[in-house]
């Protein structure tokens, strides 16, 4: 439909096809889908019509009914659809209100005077004997003029008639005209190429120059010319009762011409119409790849139907049944056919890596991640093609992590090595080198080499990996405490999610993201209430997405200088169940909640397991914060030199948020740095990044520049342009509410983004939130 509607919208369907790609079943697709085409056609002109033909073909698919349904309540679409079998968005309602009109065959059945008028030399008589006997069909009708029969069968049926007169009319065709129909009736479609190079059919260009002017053969979209289906069924069996052998040969062309030629699907069809079972069976085990990838899963479901005992000896159909089980969330099931599948194909088999992918896929999904790990690597160790290896490596990375294996390390420098210097490979690589560094305890100097790739990214053509790098990319600026760039990014990672319609999970990690960038900027009201929506959304049995809530949520309650609401809420050591990533990080969270609290004691016993737990880089910092605190606390010698240590090492760690973390549940912290000129050149732009100015005075640390707090002079329509802005209102909209053009309200951007000093949007608002009152956190 998209390909189509680019006739009129040639934009249309572009974003559609990308999300495609990405899989999902289509019973969770088909809403999603339906609105992003509905946004291509929006500026759908309302003397345009889609059309679609025979749409009972797809009528008993849910999924599409539920896409149809949808983009017509979403688009302003005139749709036209003929059909054997009502719609089922065809409802009373819509009738009731003039949404939809039906056309049934009473009234496209043709009068006497209409039918008198095409079979101008039949006696009236005769004519009206027709017109009732065949229900005023017009097909058949027209089909009765081309035949110009002298008498009328006794039959009272249309069908009937129609062979009748399909009869009458090969009848009348001279010799050379009728073998040519007969053979043309065989493929679906025919053309001057195929009729000669494929099917040898003598005076070719004479039969279908005649049969296009006697309207027997029609054009069809895309090339080729077609008789009516009825017509052509009608002449197939007829040349299969006269000469099988040939109906046979011919049909056997035709799916040879169809299967070269690319056209899978009509080979299939050709080849099930026929019989031929086990070549149907050959085509759809070439096709099912290439189908699934483009997301038609209830093609493939139909075709291993059809194909029935025949699919269960074709490893290609055993592994998509595997991944269609996949996609309809059946992981067990999914898991137990490619593991079978896995198991007894033999070695040397290009689909042996691929079933144990889908295994490990299957296994990730039920957190059975020591099976899923284990299926990876045997992906990784039977794959035939370095793509298939890369995957599987690319996969493996994610299990190994929640199990805090040592594995990661080696299985991303794996992957670089495969990679290479290719710059799409390179940014899908991000998020493993995010969890090998994090899992070794630093970020140095990963930024560095994540920043560049930022632009390239927006460019890449698969939204899930674009979503996901945005994530990472926004993790590793808010741990070195570049905040606004981290709160961009992670809006970058949320609007492509939303862009795509990627799904709950997904977007639920991008708000958790953002929330972290929010808490870091010192808007940890605006973190509340992102906590609060990803509470009211449903992540289902994601573990790590609910570990990362957890932490957020600890986070918020230490950041926001109230530990002693973590504190009530955790008991002392050992009693999270988490991976240990997580676990590491929330006990040091508690850590330094118990030392900030004046519980040193406590802040050790918290600290001592969360560093057994895990090496990971938050867990680490936090636990050796939370024992400076608790030296503070204790009054001893050397707390005041480490703490300038331990801030200048989380910077070159790349984990200075750490240090924020700490000096916002621990102020007098920012105090003891005294004149530690170091550790104060460090600490300076972290602080200012966080937009914690007011505690460095406190601290007698000054801050040089101008208090972000202090809003550069405005002109009174500045202010309610940027006050529109904050409201999240794009250019068009601002015009709008202020009645003015927007060629003018880019202009007045322009000025706001020079008087704050930033360069987009977000940063724009980010500058007037940062500017308002101070943001004293959630109650």
């Amino acid at each position: 439909m998209a390909r189509v509607a680019q006739a009129v919208v040639p934009a249309a369907g572009k974003r559609l096809e990308q999300r495609l790609r990405v899989a999902q079943s289509p019973e969770t697709a088909a809403q999603p889908l339906a609105e992003l085409l509905a946004e291509d056609l929006r500026d759908w002109p309302p003397e345009a019509w889609l059309v679609i033909d025979d749409y009972h073909e797809l009528a008993d698919s849910a999924p599409s009914e539920e896409f149809v349904a949808a983009l017509l309540e979403l688009a302003p679409v005139q749709l036209l659809v003929t059909t054997r079998k009502r719609p089922g968005w065809v409802t009373a309602r819509r009738t009731l209100h003039g949404e939809v009109t039906e056309i049934v065959d009473d009234q496209l059945a043709m009068t006497n005077e209409e039918a008198r008028a095409v079979l101008a030399k039949i006696p009236k008589e005769a004519v009206s004997a027709l017109v009732d006997r065949a229900e005023g069909w017009p097909a058949l009708i027209g089909l009765a003029r081309l035949s110009a029969a002298a008498g009328l069968p006794e039959a009272k049926f249309a069908d009937a008639l129609f062979r009748y007169f399909a009869e009458e009319f090969l009848r009348r065709e001279p010799e050379p005209v009728r073998s040519f129909m007969l053979a043309a009736s065989v493929p679906v479609s025919i053309d001057l190429r195929s009729a000669r190079e494929v099917f040898g059919l003598a005076e070719a260009e004479g039969a279908l120059n005649r049969l296009q002017e006697e309207g027997v053969l029609h054009d069809v979209v895309g090339g080729g010319l077609r008789f009516h289906p009825l017509l052509r069924e009608f002449l197939r069996k007829k040349l299969e009762a006269e000469d099988p052998e040939l109906e046979g040969r011919l049909r056997a062309l035709a799916v040879e011409d169809a299967r070269l030629g690319g056209r899978l699907e009509e080979a299939f069809e050709l080849a099930l119409e026929g019989g031929a079972v086990e070549t149907a069976t050959a085509i759809a085990s070439e096709a099912s790849s290439s189908l699934l990838d483009a997301g038609r899963i209830e093609t493939v479901e139909r075709w291993l139907s059809a194909c029935g005992a025949h699919a269960l000896g074709e490893p290609a159909l055993g592994l998509a049944r595997a991944e269609i089980l996949l996609r309809r969330d059946r992981y067990a099931e999914a898991a137990a056919a490619a593991l079978d599948l896995a198991e007894h194909l033999p070695a040397g088999d290009p689909r042996r890596s691929r079933a144990w992918y889908v295994a490990g896929w299957a296994s990730h999904l039920m957190s059975d991640d020591e099976r899923a790990l284990e299926c990876y690597l045997m992906a990784r160790d039977t794959a035939l093609d370095p793509r298939d290896a890369q995957d599987a490596l690319w996969a493996a990375t994610a299990p190994a992590a929640e199990l805090d294996s040592a594995a990661v390390g080696g299985l991303v420098t794996e992957l670089e090595a495969l990679a290479g210097g290719d710059r799409e490979a390179s940014i899908k690589l991000v998020p493993g080198r995010v969890i090998r560094a994090s899992q070794e305890g630093s970020l140095a100097g990963l930024w560095e080499s994540v920043a560049p790739l930022i632009e390239p990214a927006s460019c890449t053509p698969d939204p899930a990996v674009r979503t996901i790098f945005f994530l990472n990319a926004a993790y590793l600026a808010a741990a070195r405490a570049d905040y606004e760039t981290a709160f961009e990014l992670a809006a970058k990672s949320l609007a492509t999610c939303d862009e795509f319609r990627l799904g709950i999970v997904r977007r639920m990690f991008c708000l958790c993201q953002r929330a972290a960038a929010e808490m870091g900027l010192r808007r940890l009201q605006d973190a509340q209430r992102t906590l609060k929506e990803i509470a009211e959304l449903d992540g289902g049995t994601n573990r790590a997405l609910a570990s990362e809530q957890r932490i957020l949520t600890a986070k918020l309650a230490v950041m926001s200088g109230r530990p002693e609401r973590l504190l009530v809420k955790t008991s002392q050591s050992g009693g999270l169940d988490e991976p240990a990533w997580a676990a590491g990080e929330l006990l040091g969270l508690v850590a330094i909640a118990a030392a900030a609290g004046g519980d040193p004691e406590r802040a050790r016993a918290e600290a001592q397991p969360s560093q057994a737990l895990t090496g990971w880089v938050e867990g680490r910092f936090y636990s050796r914060f939370a024992f400076l605190i608790a030296g503070l606390l204790e009054g001893r010698p050397d707390a005041a030199d480490e703490a300038g240590r331990l801030i200048i090492a989380a910077a070159e760690a790349g984990i200075a948020d750490a240090a924020v973390v700490a000096y916002r549940a621990y102020p007098p912290l920012l105090g003891v740095l005294g004149n530690d000129a170091q550790a104060l050149e460090v600490m300076r732009p972290i602080i200012r990044s966080a937009n914690d100015h007011a505690l460095a005075a406190e601290a007698g640390i000054e801050i040089p520049g101008p208090d972000r707090r202090e809003r550069p002079l405005l002109t009174a329509r500045e202010e309610e342009v940027l006050r529109l802005m904050c409201e999240g209102l794009g250019n068009a909209e601002i015009s709008q509410r202020l009645f003015i053009s927007e060629k003018t309200t880019k202009v007045h951007a322009s000025h706001i983004f020079e008087k704050l000093g930033v360069r987009s949007r977000v940063q724009a608002v980010l500058a007037a939130q940062s500017m308002a009152a101070p943001d004293r956190g959630p109650e």
